[in-house]
Formats: C-alpha cells, structure tokens, sequence
C-alpha cells in the first residue's frame, strides 16, 4: 500500500488531505468506485453467485416418483435398529438435473429416517435409493412423505412384528378340545380370534354364533359364563365357588360374586382362574387403549378391526337377564377399587370405564 498527500481545494498548502489508496486499485473490478461502495457492490455480487449456484443445485425435475413400486433391500423389525436397509424408488421423466438430497421422518410407525444423498437424476426413467436408519417403536406402516423435482408420493414400508404369532391354539375348554385362530392387533399383539365360548369368528357385528360366554370377572370356566346358566343368590367366599351357576349380587349395592374380593383372579397368565389357553391371559386396560387408538370409535369399527369383535351384550348381575342391542362389553385384568376396567363400544361411541365385577361379559384372550 502508499499513502499519497493530494492538494484539495479550499486548503492551504500546509493542510494536506490524505487519501488512502490499495496498490490493486488500477486492477480492482470496482477501483472507479469508493471503498464502501466496492464493499458493496463485491457483496452483491456474492449474492448474486450464490443464488446462481442454488438454482443449479436444485435443477432436478421429475414427472413423477412412484413409491408404489419402491423396492426394500433388508428388513425393518419392531424396536430393532435398522441395519444396511435401504429403498430404491423408481421415477420417470427425470431432466438429468442435480438435486440436494433430503431426509424425511416416518409417520404412522415412527423412530425412522429416509435419506436421500445429493446428486443428478437421470435424463429420462431412473430410481432414487434412499437409506433407512432410526429404531421403529412398533411392527405396521412406516409412512414417508416423499417428494423431489416436483413430484411426491407416500412411501409406505412394513415394519415386522420381533414376535410371531401362532397361526392357530389348540386347548382345552368346557371339557372339549378346540381349536382358535390367531390375529394381529395393535402394537404386534396376538390375540385369538373369537371370543371364548364362540364357535365362529365374527361373520357380522350381530352375528349371534361369534359372541361366545359372558363370564363374571376373575371366575374360571366352570359352566356359569354359559348364556344360559342357572342362577343363585349365595355368594362366595372361594376363588372357585362350588357351584356352575351366575352368583346374582345380594343388591345393586353388591358389586361382586366372590366375599371377600380377590384383586388377583386373573392377574396375567398364572392368573388363579386364568380362563384362556396356555400362553394366554386377559388384557390390560392399556392393550385394550392401543386398540381403540388405531381405529376402534364404534361397534362398526370393531368389527372391521383385526380382531372383529361383535357386539356380544352383557348378563345383569343383579337379576341375570343377558341384554343385546349393539352392545359390545370385553374384560380386561385392571383392577380399578372395587370394580374392573372393560372395554364398550355401541354404534356411536367406545369407551374404557369400570364395570362390577359380578356383571357377565365377553372374553377375548391376548397372548403374554
């Protein structure tokens, strides 16, 4: 740099105006302008490069991208890390352009990423492969929200249950041997496909052949969760009464067949008078919510459900009476004080609450 001392008008020879000037002015591209204006000028041309830059980087275009054809290269299990998985998505219409990459987040099945890394699109058909990574919190759809050079799609990837269910149990109930099916419900759960006592899986929600026994909570399968058992009005003192007939409470006051309760009836799959087969239990109130969340909101949706529950009614406990309607009552093992959690739907509306437990209701077992 140099310093050069210019005369300017107005001062005398002994005031000196000093200017500052870069030795590459004569080369600068801006040296006609003054340094804060070059300052500015150089930013906005910064500015303008960088722009320039982004356009090309995002100059992919695709007709469309079809997730429906994407192909899945591994295996995606319930609460397992994802290992060397990966997508390929095939797309049509690509202009060769380069793209940024992405990443997207599951919906639905969450805990998993889809990653797209930056590169070019083919001039014409071509596939994207997006790797998957992320522990998926539970088996069902992982969805993605796939989109690039203006096309987009839903990607949907199974998630594996990291339990397998039996396709079908063989056990002993009322003294006959018989065999049930199994389903998957909510959160990979396995559960027998019918109601205990029913000869049929549901072929309707009122259909009759699949609503099977009402039993009293905590009893074992002694005869009284026939539809048709007698009745009497001795409560008692037993876990196992000694008696096959419904055990009528003294007064809408009585809440329970047995005196003094027991809490721990059907507690899991040593439950004292667990009902179901080996291996199986009744479910928790917190099973019976999952199911409800994925879609349970009415009689209609139960039966369309997985486990196609009809509406099996319920038997009086004060009186015995086995009522109808479109009304669907399911046991679970939660004790709540006195009474028990159940699950209830009817054509408008599901709801978990507290039930007594000498009420009769239907049993739908879930494996442990």
């Amino acid at each position: 740099m140099k310093f050069s001392n210019i005369s300017s008008p107005g001062l005398t020879n002994s005031r000196l105006a000093t200017r500052f000037i870069p030795k590459h002015d004569l080369t600068h591209p801006f040296r006609h302008l003054h340094f804060p204006l070059r300052a500015l000028a150089f930013a906005s041309l910064m500015i303008l490069l960088s722009a320039c830059e982004k356009e090309e980087e995002d100059d992919a275009a695709l007709s469309s991208l079809e997730c429906s054809s994407a192909t899945l290269n591994g295996n995606l299990i319930q609460e397992e890390a994802a290992s060397g998985v990966s997508v390929q998505v095939p797309y049509s219409g690509g202009n060769g352009g380069p793209h940024n990459g992405n990443t997207v987040e599951s919906t639905e099945v969450i805990g998993l990423t889809a990653t797209l890394s930056p590169g070019n699109v083919a001039n014409g058909n071509g596939t994207l492969t997006y790797s998957i990574t992320g522990t998926p919190s539970t088996c069902g759809n992982a969805v993605f929200a796939l989109s690039l050079g203006g096309s987009s799609c839903e990607l949907v990837l199974e998630v594996e249950a990291n339990t397998i269910c039996p396709d079908e149990v063989t056990f002993t109930y009322k003294g006959e041997t018989v065999t049930y099916g199994v389903v998957v419900g909510a959160n990979c759960t396995c559960w027998l496909d019918r109601n205990l006592g029913a000869s049929q899986v549901a072929t309707a929600i009122n259909d009759s052949e699949s609503f099977g026994d009402l039993f009293q909570w905590g009893r074992g399968d002694d005869g009284h969760q026939n539809r048709d058992s007698d009745t009497t009005s001795t409560l008692s003192s037993l876990d196992q009464p000694e008696t096959s007939s419904f055990i009528l409470a003294a007064s809408l006051s009585a809440i329970d067949w047995r005196s003094p309760q027991n809490d721990n009836l059907w507690q899991g799959v040593n439950g004292i008078n667990n009902p179901c087969p080996s291996g199986f239990r009744l479910p928790t109130m917190d099973e019976w919510t999952a199911e409800r969340q994925v879609g349970i909101g009415n009689a209609a949706d139960a039966f369309s459900s997985p486990l196609m529950l009809p509406a099996s009614g319920f038997r009086e406990s004060s009186v015995g009476n086995v009522s109808f309607a479109t009304l669907g009552y399911y046991w679970s093992s939660s004790v709540s004080g006195t009474g028990v959690r159940y699950f209830y739907f009817d054509e408008t509306t599901s709801i978990l609450t507290v039930g007594l437990r000498g009420t009769g209701y239907a049993v739908r077992c879930i494996k442990d």
